[in-house]
């Protein structure tokens, strides 16, 4: 019977051992992918702001290469091209915060498992909502400014379009690009931190293996 139970007592454990090794591998896992897509994210936002940065030149270029204004009318203009590119991105971005939502819930579900650091797991958890409440913002805002750009730049091809107004392009651009600095500002405050919580989490857990 003493043997019995001592084998039982073995298996038990060894069990509890592949159920805490899981947890961590688990774990590993999730952070690697929070990382992953944490650093897609800031490549997205730096092709954004790339393409912002791009967006005069092709303006001007644009009124260079024509005798008239029409060349803002066609979906393949530069400007278009560079809106299209950036509607791109931020799409790009919102499939990352999906991956992002989905990893969370794998974390609160790893939370029980006593190998693992409630503690900064939880604060990951907080960082990655916020950081996905004002991404959100950030996206949906950009996107109706976008479109709003889109028009905006296709009105100077209209040949009913008053060009003694035509400066009021610029300030047009200048508000909703305002706007979209204003959300992004809000962004980056949250990639320090969280950056380096993850890093520290991530040795804990390789070692913890």
């Amino acid at each position: 019977m003493k043997k019995t139970f001592q084998l039982f007592l073995l298996t038990f454990s060894v069990i509890l051992l592949v159920a805490c090794d899981n947890s961590l591998k688990r774990a590993d896992r999730a952070i690697g992918l929070i990382q992953e897509n944490v650093t897609q994210i800031v490549n997205e936002l730096n092709e954004v702001q790339v393409l912002e940065n791009s967006l005069q030149s092709e303006f001007e270029s644009m009124l260079q290469s024509s005798e008239d204004l029409t060349i803002f009318h066609p979906n393949d203009s530069l400007v278009q091209v560079n809106i299209d590119n950036r509607k791109e991105h931020l799409e790009s971005m919102l499939e990352s915060i999906k991956q992002l939502d989905e990893l969370i819930s794998e974390l609160e579900n790893l939370k029980s498992s006593d190998t693992i650091p409630t503690t900064q797991i939880d604060q990951v958890i907080t960082y990655l909502n916020d950081l996905s409440t004002d991404l959100n913002t950030y996206i949906i805002d950009y996107q109706e400014n976008l479109v709003e750009e889109e028009i905006t730049f296709k009105s100077i091809a209209n040949p009913e379009t008053d060009y003694r107004s035509f400066f009021g392009v610029f300030d047009n651009i200048n508000t909703l690009a305002t706007e979209n600095n204003i959300n992004l500002d809000k962004i980056l405050v949250h990639f320090e931190p969280l950056t380096s919580l993850l890093i520290n989490l991530k040795v804990f857990l390789v070692d913890a293996q």
